[in-house]
């Protein structure tokens, strides 16, 4: 009977080894990529049953309230801001339009005095030319 005994836990214990053995060892690395990925499925899964409670406790309640009631503020002021923007660019355009009224009579002058002095220099530059011309004939 011990023999017996002896014989089936051989075949048994060498039958589970052979089975154990079928599939190659995991490396360190893979094992501790393995405890990495399950973690971080845990932690998700612990992560969204958390918000789910937070969302249905009174707290969550009273986020959802603060948040619609800042979303409101938010429109209102931005309901509030487009006539005071509007008002700043009419503003502004009508300030441009009389800075450049104001510049022209000063731009039209710069530019008589700046025609003047083009024209000079084309007469030197012609001069100039015609002297060079003839001294190298």
């Amino acid at each position: 009977m011990k023999l017996l005994v002896v014989l089936v836990l051989a075949v048994f214990t060498g039958c589970n080894a052979n089975l154990v053995w079928q599939n190659p060892p995991k490396h360190q690395v893979d094992m501790v990529k393995d405890a990495f990925w399950d973690y971080v499925a845990r932690a998700t899964m612990t992560a969204e049953d958390s918000l789910k409670q937070i969302r249905r406790s009174e707290l969550g309640r009273d986020v959802k309230e603060m948040k619609q009631k800042m979303e409101q503020s938010l429109e209102e002021f931005q309901t509030s801001m487009i006539p005071l923007t509007q008002n700043f660019q009419t503003q502004l355009k009508q300030k441009t339009q009389e800075i450049q009224q104001n510049l022209a009579p000063y731009g039209e002058e710069l530019k008589d005095k700046l025609d003047t002095d083009v024209q000079n220099l084309k007469k030197q530059l012609a001069a100039l030319w015609e002297s060079f011309t003839q001294l190298t004939q």
